[in-house]
Formats: structure tokens, sequence, C-alpha cells
């Protein structure tokens, strides 16, 4: 009734227009007919003199919010007219048009541009309404692209806020995304938490999306950790809810995972059938439920059909992951263990080198695909000819792993064959990991390290047959072995009065990131110079003070090649700007000698720390060492933490040494940790001294650890030997 009154005459023009705007909008929300709706609005278009441009704006917003749910197209239009408008007059209306802008965008599933509108709204209001929303949908979006560490932030701060404002439905919202990062990260006591919290904010609240959401990931971790009834329960309680709205399809996988359980599989797969042959189910969703009608089939071992499902769905992932760019596709395989069950069921028919073969496909695919050295192994026996003829040539054993929550997986691939080995679950070998690693860190000797000596049992010992004494090895690693220096794992004593050492004294170590890089054909070798060497920066920041044995080691190195093949670039010179204009494709070699930084939140924002440049940038990038393209035989990183400390699931550590790697390097010396500068200088010129003897990179490197390992203090401790990791490709 007030919105039918005209407002007195004399009101002011504001007033008349917002009037309109306010009933456009409520005949767009009762769904009246959009004829109505547009001549409420296009009246409010007429009366707005050209120089109102915040009306202007309010009404381009206006439009765009009545477009929402009929042409998304158009909203995004209208929304990024208001922005416009309203730029530099009105900050909120401007922030609240950009986060209109956001939502379209991961509506279609563009989360990388979604995600720069978000942060752009953020900046330009300090409305708690706006920021919470952008943060929340900030955090959405990283967790669609499987980036649960980094969206994890985000969504607590955004639920933190909307509780702050009282906004229920956002509040319950966030949390549930709160629960599904941890779920993510197998932190289920958390998840279950927040989960709860949403559901009983979203009771409260009468909020029937809300609670049927929370209780959807309820279900899911309740099949997770077993708990059948509780599962029932919570699917029971959202059935009482459910239409055949939005949420139905959550309703619809709860209830055939509910079955499949309980091996009613008649009905699962009935129920995944209706899902997978409904029109415009997301492609994450029908992968769920391609994946699932996959596992009832093995269930009933109908192991044809099966076979044909999990193809279906890892064409699906396939599809899924090449929409993303390059950047965030280095994130897509945590957003769910696509290629686990597929392994898991070929190995169980014992078909060996297939399963090898899939779970090639999910290792490095970005850096694969930017090699130009994509995985091309066809499923049999004769795909890994090629890759075991080199290993016999090189003399090499590859060590290739899979980490899964019920059952891990060692492939042995020596140039004779295949073996495969099982391995203890995930999470038993990842908390030995971590233990280990703190170990390490604690600089502890060789008898207060029981990590060391459980890992080389659980990863190592089920193939040391297959590894003779002064072999080489290539390690493949998967998951949290990213983050493990295997050379430091502890051989147990053979005999009563043997005492343990490490496998580093048996064999050399090398890291490769896939297979399919150890069949590369041998980089070229003429016409390039020998070395670039970069380092010893000035101080650019109190951050990042001067390395004290920097120039010792510079002039160490320097002193071992002639000067015509070399280009030496130190102190105020070394900008980041020199790295690329001194050519750095045309060395064989090249050395840094500096402080590096390693980002978890964006791994290409990795650094090394040079000297201010012309624009007084001296960080040196990730995102920049990529796209420089190089042919050199060896990149060594004498910096902290090279490799990256951010760990993907299905590309690795992403940092300096992935960067160098993308860019053509053959092979890279990084570290895992921070790298002691007293020593460091000594380890590369024994390092450098056997490689100019003609030793491989691998065998050099391991003469200097040895080096250090045998002296009589406290450098023998793998803190100070073991952080620097070769990573090969080939």
């Amino acid at each position: 009734m007030l919105l039918a009154s005209d407002p007195p005459a004399n009101s002011p023009l504001d007033v008349s227009v917002r009037k309109n705007l306010v009933q456009g909008l409520a005949l767009c929300g009762i769904n009246n007919t959009n004829k109505d709706a547009t001549a409420v609005l296009n009246q409010a278009e007429h009366i707005i003199p050209s120089a109102e441009r915040g009306l202007a704006a309010e009404l381009a917003f206006t439009r765009a919010m009545c477009s929402l749910s009929a042409d998304r197209a158009a909203a995004q239009r209208y929304f990024t007219q208001a922005a416009e408008m309203a730029h530099g007059g009105d900050g909120f209306i401007e922030a609240s048009s950009l986060l209109g802008v956001g939502y379209v965008l991961h509506q279609d599933d563009h989360y990388d541009e979604a995600i720069t509108k978000f942060n752009e709204a953020l900046n330009l209001t300090d409305s708690s309404f706006v920021k919470e929303k952008a943060l929340g949908n900030i955090g959405f979006c990283h967790s669609q692209l499987g980036d649960w560490t980094r969206a994890l932030p985000f969504s607590q701060e955004a639920e933190h806020l909307a509780g702050q404002i009282k906004y229920s439905s956002d509040q319950a919202r966030w949390l549930i995304d709160v629960g599904r990062e941890h779920f993510s990260q197998l932190e289920f006591p958390e998840a279950d938490a927040s989960y709860t919290k949403a559901l009983s904010i979203a009771q409260a609240a009468k909020d029937r999306d809300g609670q049927a959401k929370a209780l959807h990931h309820l279900t899911q971790l309740a099949l997770k950790m077993r708990d059948l009834k509780k599962a029932e329960d919570y699917a029971s309680q959202d059935e009482a809810l459910h239409a055949d709205g939005p949420r139905y399809l959550d309703l619809l996988q709860d209830k055939a995972e509910i079955a499949a359980a309980r091996q009613d599989f008649v009905t699962a797969e009935k129920l995944l059938q209706e899902i997978l042959h409904r029109p415009n189910v997301r492609l994450v969703f029908r992968w769920h439920a391609q994946s699932d009608l996959a596992a009832v089939y093995v269930a009933q071992k109908r192991f044809s059909d099966a076979e044909q499902a999990f193809r279906k769905a890892f064409v699906m992932v396939d599809e899924m992951r090449r929409t993303y760019p390059e950047e965030l596709r280095i994130s897509f395989l945590d957003e769910g263990p696509f290629y686990d069950q597929y392994v898991k069921f070929l190995v169980s028919q014992n078909k060996i080198a297939e399963a090898l073969s899939i779970a090639e496909r999910g290792r490095a695919p970005t850096l694969a695909e930017a090699l130009g050295n994509g995985p091309s192994m066809q499923n049999d026996k004769h795909a890994f000819a090629p890759l075991q003829a080199v290993l016999k040539k090189r003399h090499q054993v590859a060590l290739a792993y899979w980490l899964a929550e019920e059952e891990s997986y060692l492939w042995a691939i020596t140039p004779t064959g295949i073996t495969l080995f099982h391995l203890r679950p995930e999470m038993e070998i990842k908390k030995q990991v971590e233990d280990y690693a703190f170990q390490i860190a604690d600089r502890r000797e060789i008898e207060e390290s029981p990590a060391g000596g459980k890992l080389y049992d659980m990863l190592v010992g089920p193939a040391k047959e297959l590894i003779s004494k002064a072999s080489s090895v290539i390690v493949v690693p998967h998951r949290s072995l990213y983050n493990l220096s295997f050379e430091a794992l502890i051989v147990p004593a053979a005999k009563p009065n043997d005492k343990p050492h490490y496998w580093i004294e048996d064999v050399d170590v090398e890291s490769a990131s896939f297979l399919g890089l150890l069949a590369k054909p041998d980089p070229p070798r003429a016409s390039r110079k020998d070395l670039l060497l970069m380092g010893a920066p000035v101080e650019a920041s109190k951050d990042f003070p001067v390395l004290e044995h920097a120039s010792e080691e510079m002039n160490k190195l320097a002193a071992r090649f002639p000067a015509p093949g070399m280009a030496v670039i130190a102190g105020r010179d070394a900008t980041p700007e020199a790295y690329a204009s001194n050519h750095p494709g045309d060395f064989r070699l090249i050395h840094f000698v500096t402080h590096g930084t390693a980002s978890t939140e964006r791994p290409l924002d990795s650094a090394i720390i040079l000297s201010p440049g012309p624009n007084k940038s001296y960080k040196l990038y990730a995102r920049s060492i990529k796209d420089v393209k190089l042919h050199a035989d060896l990149v060594t990183i004498s910096a902290c933490s090279g490799a990256g400390k951010r760990q993907y699931s299905g590309e690795g550590l992403v940092g300096l040494a992935w960067s160098f790697m993308r860019a053509g390097a053959h092979q890279v010396v990084a570290a895992l940790w921070d790298v002691d500068d007293a020593s460091s200088p000594q380890l590369m010129d024994d390092f450098y001294s056997e490689l100019s003897k003609g030793k491989s990179v691998a065998s050099a490197l391991r003469h200097a650890k040895l080096n250090m390992l045998h002296s009589p203090d406290f450098h023998r401790r793998p803190f100070y030997w073991a952080s620097l990791q070769l990573y090969t490709g080939g």
C-alpha cells in the first residue's frame, strides 16, 4: 500500500526516484511480470536528470538485481554500468555493484575474475555488509578452485562479520564454507562443529535453504566417519524440508550414498542415474555422481561397467580443469580426490601399469602441459618401455608414490619391470612426515629422530630389494611427501652391532614431478655460456639483511669458471631487471646467492630477493621467472625455501623451483627449508668441484652433502645438509 501511493508533490527528487526503484524491485521480488517492473523503472529513468550519476547508478543497480534470476548476462551489464556511474561518488553502490559482477562471474564458474571483482569491492567501502559478502565469496571461489588453505581465513572472517551484524543467513552460509574447508583438509571435528553451528543458526532463523545445506554436509561427514545411523537421521531431516528445489540434488546424492553403504545397489544406481540424466547439472556434481556410480558397479563386481563409468568421470575432470587459466589450474586437483578411486579400482583388478598411467595423469598436469610433455602414456604394460630404456641407460630406479585415504601405493620401476607395493593410509604417513620435519628442524641427532626410521620402513623398505647400494634413485612424490627429504630417511641397523644411517649414504636421490619428465631427451649443449651468477645484493629491506657469507660463496664459484663464459651480477647491479636483460636462456648453469621467500597464499608470488631496480622493486617473482625461456642444465637457488612452501595435491610444491622448471630448466637445486648461510659456501664449493670433474648433478650434490654429514661437528645433522633438493627434468 505504501508503494502504491505517490510521495508528496514537494518531495525531493531522490525520494520520488527511490520510491520507483523500491517499487520496481518489489515487483521483481513478488514474481510480478517483468513488464510491470520495467515500466516502473523506466518511469524512474525519465525523471532522473543527466547530471545525477548517483541516482542513475542506483537505477542500473536495481535493473541488475531484477535481471539476476532470468538473464545473468544482462545483470552483469547493469552491475558494470552501476559501478562505472558510482565511481568516485558513491563507494557503497560501486562496491555493491562490483559484488554483483563478481557474483555473476562465480555463478558462471569464472572464479579467478570473480575474486578480482570481490577484492576491488573490499577496498571501496567500510561497510561490514559489503565486506562480509566480499570476503565470504572470495573464500568460496578459492574453495571451488580447490585452494582450501587460502579459502579458510576469508570464510572465517566473513562468518565473524556476519555474526557481528546479525545477518544470520550469511553467517550460516559462511560457517558451512568453513566446515567444507576443514573437511577437505581432513579436519573432521572442526568441520562437524562448523556444520552444527550453521544448522542451529539456520533453524533459529527458519532459513530452510540454510538448514538443507547444513544437513547435507553433516550427512556427508557422517558417511565419511561411517556412522550410517547418523547419516540417515540427517538425511531424513533434510528430506522433510525438500520439494524438488535447488538443494534436491544434494539430497539425491546423500540418499544414493546411504543406499550404497547399505548395499542397496539397485536404489543407489537409480538415484545416481537420476542425477546424471537431469539437465543443467554442474560438471563437478556430475563428476561426483559418475564416480559414485563407478563405485556402485565395483561393489557389484560389474567391472566392465565400472571401467566405463570411471573413464567418463576422468574425462569430466579433464574438461573442468582445462576451463581455468594456468595459475588457477595449479590448485584444481585439490578440489577433490579425483583420481583416487580409479587408481584403487585398477589396482584391485591387478592392472598395475594402467593404475600407474592414471596416477601419472594426476601428477603436475599444469607443468607437464607447459613443457609440451603432458602424460601421454597408454594404459598398457608397454607404455613405460621408453622410460625403462632411459632408466637402464642411466642406471636408475624410479619410485612413484600415490597417497590415498584408505591405502597408499608405491610403484618401483626398474629397467626390467614394474612392481607395486601397498603402503599405509595417507594420514599415517602424513603424521610421520610432520613428526620428522619437526625432529629435523629441532636439529636432532640420528638416534633422536624415530620418525626418520619409521618413514624409511613405510616408504622405502617394501622396495629395498630392488634398490642396490650406490643406485641412483628417482623419487616421484605425492601430496605430503613433497615436503620430505627422502635422502634423510634413516635406514635401520641390519645387524645387532650395526648402527642406523641416513639413506643418502647408500644412494643418489633426485625428485621428479612426474615420470614423463624422465623420458625427455637430454638438452642441447652447444653454443651456451657456462654460468650466470647472481646474488650478494645490497640490503633492500630490514626483513632481508645482507648475507654475511654471500660474497664468499660468489667468489668461490666465480673462481671455477673462465671469465668469457661467465656473467657475475652482484651488489647494486643484481636487480630483478638484470635477470632477464642478461639473457639467462644463453647459460647452461644459473646460480643465485641471496634470500628467498616462499608464499603459501600465492605461490607464484614467491621471490628471489635482489637489489632494488629502477622501479624500486627488489623481488624477482616466480610468476616472472616462469615466462623467461631457459635451456639451462642446472639452476641452483642457494636461498631459503626455494622449493616452495605451498604443496598442491596434483602439482606438488609450487614456488621458485617449479617456476624454473616451467621455464625450461633441466634440473633445479632448491631448499625445502632455511639454508644455513655460514655452511653454504663450502657445500656449494664442494658441489661445483665435483661437477667440474664430470660427475652428474645428483652424484656431485650427494658428495658435497656427505662431506658435511661426515664432519665432526653439528653440521652432520640433517638440518644443515638435507634441505637442498635436486628436482630433475630428466
